[in-house]
């Protein structure tokens, strides 16, 4: 049964759940504080509490805080966790301008801290994010404008679409504590930059002993009329990938699929 919705809807991108044990819902928002039909207008992300025991009360708006610099609009690119056993939560939103993704962790005492920001090689977006005693993850995909300009225009003339952003360089980051340390400098775990493909992150997962195990999936060449001009005799194939990170290193991966 539906028993708690949005009055206005006024925001663009999914609203990630975050849970404690037997404790709060949390709900990632980030509605625009623009008149209605603005795009890529100034947002205000909020993180909303609900009761479990009773979701169909007005929850708490909670307000996270951030470094200096932010510029949050309507294509947030949102990541957000919780550690259920702990009782945190760590929030990304993306600055339009500059593609940095703002951090903010909410501490077991509920006091929400700005953790600086995450700077990627190239604009990274959809982040699966972690967060596992006191240690944060994330995983991001490259999110870019089709920077060949010989294959953008073959695509462009294929397709009919302007519209040609691609995902083929996959990022992670860590911290081992994120109330007290800087993330790493992201590492790329692939990439099919080179074969014009397409790289969909799909999950992480932290074990107890601080091991990130991801899973995504990766299609070598995206598009068969790509593939049959520049890659004549290759197969079209999509590959579920795992590969497994310790200390900001991968240390195993293979296709599973």
């Amino acid at each position: 049964k539906l028993v708690n919705h949005e009055e206005a809807f006024r925001q663009r991108e999914p609203c990630p759940i975050g849970l404690f044990q037997n404790g709060p819902i949390f709900l990632s928002v980030n509605p625009s504080t623009e008149p209605p039909g603005t795009q890529y207008g100034p947002c205000h992300p909020l993180v909303l509490q609900f009761d479990g025991r009773n979701p169909d009360t007005k929850p708490l708006a909670l307000e996270p805080a951030w470094a200096a610099g932010t510029y949050f609009t309507d294509h947030s690119y949102r990541g957000f966790a919780a550690d259920g056993e702990n009782g945190e939560l760590l929030l990304l939103n993306i600055n339009a301008k500059t593609s940095e993704q703002f951090v903010s962790h909410r501490d077991r005492q509920g006091q929400w801290h700005a953790r600086g920001t995450i700077a990627f090689p190239i604009r990274a977006c959809y982040p699966q994010v972690a967060l596992r005693n006191g240690a944060a993850h994330v995983l991001a995909i490259g999110d870019i404008v089709e920077p060949n300009e010989e294959w953008r225009k073959l695509k462009i003339e294929k397709t009919g679409s302007k519209w040609d952003y691609v995902f083929r360089r996959l990022f992670y980051t860590f911290t081992a504590d994120v109330s007290g340390k800087p993330f790493s400098q992201p590492i790329e775990v692939d990439s099919v930059e080179k074969t014009a493909g397409h790289i969909t992150n799909l999950d992480l997962h932290v074990d107890p002993a601080g091991t990130a195990h991801l899973l995504y999936l990766k299609r070598p060449h995206q598009h068969a009329f790509m593939r049959d001009k520049y890659f004549p005799g290759e197969p079209m194939v999509s590959l579920l990938e795992y590969a497994v990170l310790k200390d900001g290193k991968v240390v195993a991966r293979r296709t599973l699929v």
